[in-house]
């Protein structure tokens, strides 16, 4: 019985820590999609103040890298996801 129990509280665990990567990974998408570079603090904020090891480290991977993040988010020539993977408008070396 115990195992069991200990079973389901992982299953659980393992269910809200994949429901908190979703949420941070769909809202991180829609902000570089949508351009809102001035969100992009509260975002890197909120992703290293997370109990999920492997957001924490893409939060400080960002922080990094945060002039080329701000320039996706802001750059005309920057493209969307859907654009980039369009099969007709790829570039080859894509």
């Amino acid at each position: 019985m115990i195992s069991v129990l200990h079973q389901q509280s992982e299953t659980l665990e393992t269910l809200a820590t994949m429901t908190t990567m979703t949420t941070a990974v769909m809202s991180f998408f829609a902000l570089v999609r949508e351009r809102r570079a001035g969100e992009l603090d509260a975002w890197v904020a909120q992703a290293k103040a997370s109990d999920v090891p492997e957001l924490v480290a893409f939060g400080e991977g960002l922080r990094r890298d945060e002039a080329a993040v701000r320039a996706a988010c802001t750059s005309p020539w920057s493209q969307p996801l859907e654009i980039a993977q369009a099969p007709d408008v790829r570039p080859r070396w894509l």
